[in-house]
């Protein structure tokens, strides 16, 4: 669990302190959309260590959204709160709906990077193609099946291979 981003270096210090104590919101069960709201950290009975120890920072109440997909748990949005009972049902309300909308936003970066580094991945390994193609005087069927029975072999990624044959101009040894 790493915080991504926050408003308030308060805030990071409140969820790592979800790390420190083995519990809080964001060590709950993952279920899609789920919320919980801590009216009074002070009474939080669910957490009771990590509640005393937030409270102490002066978080007196908090909002956590879970960020999910229906296939997988893509982390929470905390919202915290000087003030206990400060988190009502349409502010709760809003927060899921946000919830819901932030976790598409964070499932399409994810997947953009995805796509990215696999278009990458596939510049490097035709790189490397190319090379064995012209040292080796192979078609390009054949200077991929070299790459990957080397990857298979040595057992390392097959745009690691590539890397090294773009980076030498020849076979790994």
């Amino acid at each position: 669990m790493e915080t991504a981003a926050s408003t308030d270096e308060l805030v990071n210090r409140a969820d790592d302190l979800q790390l420190e104590c083995g519990e809080g919101p964001s060590h709950r069960k993952r279920r899609e959309f789920d919320i919980v709201v801590i009216d009074d950290t002070t009474r939080e009975s669910r957490w009771p260590s990590w509640g005393l120890r937030v409270a102490e920072l002066g978080w007196r109440a908090m909002l956590s959204v879970q960020l999910a997909t229906p296939v997988r748990a893509l982390g929470t949005l905390n919202l915290y709160a000087h003030a206990p009972n400060a988190f009502g049902p349409e502010l709760a309300e809003l927060a899921q709906i946000f919830g819901r909308h932030a976790s598409i936003a964070v499932m399409g970066a994810q997947y953009s990077d995805s796509l990215r580094a696999a278009v990458a991945s596939r510049h490097v390994i035709g790189q490397a193609q190319g090379i064995l193609m012209e040292r080796y005087q192979v078609d390009a069927e054949r200077a991929f099946t070299i790459l990957r029975r080397y990857s298979q072999e040595r057992n390392i990624k097959l745009r690691t291979i590539a890397e090294q044959v773009i980076a030498t101009h020849q076979l790994p040894q």
